[in-house]
């Protein structure tokens, strides 16, 4: 099964992204939940986005088991760096869109005009 999954991007301050970027809690647990099912995921995000900082991600105790395993997990950390721009991207191609929508979602979609 293919997966397309829509990340949120944050460009204002927040707990898990302070200087903008992707909140990992709300990425991590689907991915790989989606993942260790047998999907192939494909990350997206509606803006062009960079990655951030790998720093963000040592760990700590108050990471989840599933933010550890990220920042171990090679093929994780290389689908986040070739994250797609979702505008670049054929839903026709998969057979599911997932977007973990978190606080931001609501502002991330919203009409700017």
């Amino acid at each position: 099964m293919k997966i397309l999954m829509v990340l949120n991007l944050r460009d204002r301050t927040g707990s898990d992204a302070p200087d903008g970027g992707i909140p990992l809690r709300e990425f991590v647990i689907p991915y790989f939940f989606l993942r260790d099912v047998g999907a192939e995921v494909t990350l997206a995000a509606r803006v062009e986005a960079r990655p951030p900082p790998a720093a963000r991600f040592a760990d700590s105790a108050s990471r989840t088991d599933a933010e550890r395993r990220f920042t171990q997990d090679a093929d994780a950390t290389a689908a986040l760096a070739g994250m797609r721009k979702l505008g670049n991207v054929s839903t026709a191609d998969f057979d599911a869109v997932f977007y973990p929508a978190g606080d931001p979602a609501r502002w991330e979609w919203r009409t700017e005009h």
